[in-house]
């Protein structure tokens, strides 16, 4: 596709101009950046390639000449961050089927070209280390990142239906996990009963 390139270059662009007016607004995006970065560099679910390309504009921004080219580079990390916390978000929404139908409405309204992209490569573009990875460790990585995209949503606006998404699915799979809980304990009464006879 060749467009992509150029739709995400002003995706970037856009973000920046929306972030780069107030330097504590940079401040709350990154320390919430680094908390991702660290989240993921520590789970056994992520590929050492998505890691690393969570950090790769890391010393660029840190030596930025202005606060314009600063924006700039933390924009570009921030669709990169989007990306795999979307597409992880995505992928945990497959997983749990119907009882997450509402996140596929929340991402939706994420409307860029650049994730319709990303989207149409999933799951392998997510940078999960295996595509049969158990649920629990794929809802236990959101439920790591949910508050620091909250955090970047509250800065950046554009990050606002990622952050309900990530929500989205964390109230589904406690739905889930609490309507089945009654089901495993009946049938383990169920098993012990038999094993008595």
């Amino acid at each position: 596709m060749a467009v992509f390139p150029i739709v995400r270059e002003i995706e970037a662009e856009r973000l920046a101009l929306a972030i780069q007016s107030d330097l504590g607004t940079l401040e709350t995006i990154q320390a919430n950046t680094s908390s991702v970065k660290e989240i993921a560099a520590a789970s056994e679910i992520v590929t050492d390639a998505a890691a690393n390309a969570l950090r790769e504009d890391d010393d660029q921004i840190h030596n930025a000449r202005n606060v314009a080219v600063q924006a700039r580079l933390i924009a570009d990390q921030l669709l990169i961050l989007r990306n795999f916390a979307g597409g992880a978000a995505l992928f945990a929404r497959r997983a749990l089927g119907p009882s997450a139908k509402q996140v596929g409405i929340e991402l939706g309204e994420l409307g860029m070209k650049s994730w319709e992209e990303i989207k149409d490569n999933l799951p392998a573009g997510v940078g999960i280390a295996s595509r049969a990875l158990p649920v629990v460790a794929l809802i236990g990585l959101l439920a790591a990142i949910s508050p620091p995209v909250a955090g970047i949503a509250g800065a950046a606006a554009a990050f606002r239906p990622l952050s309900r998404a990530l929500k989205q699915i964390l109230g589904s799979a406690n739905s889930s996990t609490r309507e089945r809980a009654p089901a495993d304990a009946k049938a383990k009464s169920a098993k012990k009963g038999r094993g008595r006879k």
